[in-house]
């Protein structure tokens, strides 16, 4: 086997160990059965048909975010899709690029479904050998958020939008 694919099979494994970790970890905690699985057609097409419309073209984010490295996920609760997230890795970090939960009110995780991505990266980060998390929140209601309820340090650069970071 070549070094790519052993290092591909060694993300695949990586990936799949984070989940099962935040799943194993939060399943109790949250009191919800939820699943963490790889964003795959039947979750895009959850998308439009139990959503009804979303903030992102995910399918065109899926292409575009196709780095063996990348996590993609899904979260479900049962049949119910409650979330999808992308993140990639950038030097020493897990870069979380896109999350969006079920719009409904009644979703389960409703409020909870951040905590759960952000484990998860954070578990695969530290399985990486990454050392910190990184955010692109798209407005100030999400800095004050991922600053005050989940410890991250905001940096605002001069000439680049604001970004949130914390050490896993």
């Amino acid at each position: 086997m070549s070094s790519v694919a052993r290092a591909k099979q060694r993300y695949i494994q990586n990936r799949h160990d984070a989940y099962a970790k935040t799943t194993r970890d939060l399943g109790g905690v949250l009191g919800v059965d939820f699943s963490l699985v790889e964003l795959s057609n039947r979750a895009l097409e959850a998308i439009e048909k139990q959503w009804g419309k979303s903030h992102f073209d995910w399918a065109a984010i899926n292409r575009k975010y196709n780095d063996p490295s990348c996590a993609k996920f899904a979260i479900w609760v049962g049949e119910r899709l409650a979330a999808i997230c992308v993140a990639d890795t950038t030097g020493q970090s897990v870069k979380v690029r896109y999350l969006e939960g079920d719009p409904r009110g009644d979703c389960p995780l409703k409020g909870r479904r951040i905590l759960v991505a952000l484990d998860a990266m954070a578990n695969y980060a530290q399985l990486r050998g990454k050392v910190e998390l990184v955010l692109e929140p798209i407005n100030e209601k999400l800095i004050d958020l991922y600053e005050s309820v989940y410890g991250f340090e905001v940096v605002r650069p001069k000439k680049d939008p604001a970004f949130c970071r914390k050490k896993v």
